[in-house]
């Protein structure tokens, strides 16, 4: 994955691919990230303490992630910071 890459000097493709396993991210098809929660689910891969809530859930591996795209959504804000000391002035 290409660290310094100027997201300013072009238009970019950004993707979720969101299976009953994981979850992939992609910018401009390249994959930058990807999850595979344990069979504890996102229950044991945020650390939360008690009895997991979501076991008896449709996907208890994926919950809260397992539910159709009609009913769920997901929220993605970016921040564009601009470095430029002389931007104040154009």
């Amino acid at each position: 994955m290409q660290l310094d890459r100027d997201y300013a000097s072009d238009f970019h493709l950004f993707r979720v691919n969101w299976t009953p396993k994981g979850i992939q991210f992609y910018t401009d098809d390249e994959l930058i990230g990807e999850v595979y929660p344990p069979a504890g689910g996102f229950w044991e891969l945020g650390g939360f303490e008690g009895d997991n809530l979501w076991k008896n859930s449709i996907n208890p591996i994926m919950t809260p992630f397992d539910r159709p795209v009609i009913k769920t959504h997901l929220q993605i804000n970016f921040h564009i910071i601009n470095n430029n000391p002389l931007s104040s002035f154009i």
